[in-house]
């Protein structure tokens, strides 16, 4: 939620939902709407991306899913120092 806007997550979710139509599940995945239009946008896609995830691993499917990667590491966020190892000294 701190580094990715909310055009990165939306797209990253189109790109999930249309990757799991494409499986063949012995279930139909649950219903995502590809646009939102109110307020919490962003913890939105967020709840929708973990609702597809949650789907996945029920179905014992995300080992199907294709291996998604990065187009640049400067993309990626930094992991907090007190995130880590760090946190325990403090």
């Amino acid at each position: 939620m701190d580094f990715y806007t909310v055009e990165t997550v939306s797209e990253a979710k189109v790109r999930l939902s249309a990757d799991v139509e494409a499986m063949s599940l012995s279930r139909k995945p649950p219903h995502i709407p590809h646009r939102r239009c109110s307020t919490g946008h962003l913890w939105l896609e967020i709840d929708d991306l973990l609702t597809m995830f949650t789907f996945l691993d029920d179905m014992k499917a995300i080992d199907q899913l294709p291996m998604y990667v990065s187009s640049s590491p400067d993309n990626m966020p930094n992991l907090r120092l007190y995130d880590g190892d760090m946190h325990v000294l403090l």
